[in-house]
């Protein structure tokens, strides 16, 4: 299981005990009776739900990895596109020219007539930034597969100036989708 994949499932278990605390509060306040006396003025919190982490499953995400150096870079090592867009604003010119392999959400694509390049993007998941720009020549060569299946995409590319604040990969390709 990926660290990706472990966060997005802590995320999805605190989103569903929060729903689950709300449907228990009650809709509306009941009115005391004039009549009635007031035994007791004090409130107890409901228990806390106790979560128990298994073996297979740590519900505590793992601390993000260690920046990259671009210097001792195996281009063949996926960097996910948060890290990488990290990595790259620590240090621009380090990383300016170097391959790289970078896994990320896939957002869309848009082809320009004018350079014939497709500009795939990358998000750091589904809910999140855009980051990684990876272009690449022609027309329609993003695969029915990666729009299907829009996680953990790998591109392949060298890394050339920025555009707008994200990284910026050249002559990219898909790594695991065909």
């Amino acid at each position: 299981m990926t660290q990706f994949h472990r966060l997005s499932l802590v995320l999805f278990l605190a989103l569903c005990l929060q729903c689950s605390d709300a449907s228990e509060q009650p809709a509306h306040q009941s009115v005391p009776n004039p009549g009635s006396v007031e035994l007791s003025n004090t409130k107890q919190a409901a228990p806390e739900p106790a979560i128990v982490p298994t073996e297979s499953a740590s519900l505590q995400p793992e601390p993000p990895a260690e920046m990259p150096d671009p210097q001792t870079l195996d281009p063949e090592m996926p960097i996910p596109a948060g890290i990488l867009h990290e990595a790259f604003y620590a240090n621009k010119d380090a990383w300016l020219g170097k391959k790289v392999t970078v896994v990320g959400y896939y957002k869309g694509n848009t082809h320009s007539s004018a350079t014939d390049q497709t500009r795939v993007d990358l998000k750091t998941g589904q809910l999140g930034k855009t980051v990684v720009g990876c272009y690449m020549p022609g027309k329609d060569v993003v695969p029915k597969s990666v729009a299907e299946a829009r996680a953990d995409v790998l591109m392949r590319g060298t890394i050339a100036e920025p555009f707008f604040g994200q990284v910026v990969l050249k002559d990219s390709v898909f790594v695991n989708r065909n």
